[in-house]
């Protein structure tokens, strides 16, 4: 992936979140100082049928929610962080380099491209929720829950 979108990437596997509320996210949804780092899901972007792009509330009352981050992701977005986006609260941790929404599309072209450099199967950024939900589980199993 490009570097203004691997974190986006690693962020859809370690997070759960959708790609609608990873598009979403501003500085101010991030809390990296606590521990462990956390975001704050309370909005999403979706395209109306029109095709426009609008942030809005999650789908369900129930997707607003906090989600703690592992300490690999909360390192990668500090360096995103710094290197991509502006130093201010409303400013979305995922944009194109004008400031943007990126196009749905447009990311899927993208991950296509790095899959197939990467000579693995294309996966889509929804796919890499399952990525969360599994290793949620892991450390309960492996204490014998």
């Amino acid at each position: 992936m490009p570097p203004r979108y691997r974190t986006l990437v690693v962020m859809a596997a370690l997070s759960g979140l959708q790609q609608g509320e990873l598009l979403a996210l501003t500085r101010a949804d991030l809390d990296l100082g606590s521990i462990p780092a956390r975001v704050t899901v309370r909005k999403a972007v979706r395209r109306t049928d029109t095709g426009q792009v609008r942030v809005d509330v999650p789908k369900t009352a129930s997707s607003v929610r906090v989600v703690t981050l592992p300490d690999p992701l909360t390192a990668l977005l500090r360096d995103h962080l710094d290197e991509f986006v502006p130093d201010l609260p409303d400013a979305s941790v995922f944009a194109t380099g004008t400031g943007t929404v990126p196009a749905r599309s447009n990311l899927g072209a993208t991950r296509r491209r790095a899959c197939a450099k990467a000579e693995v199967p294309h996966v889509r950024l929804h796919d890499l929720r399952h990525v969360a939900q599994h290793s949620a589980v892991l450390p309960a199993v492996r204490r014998g829950r």
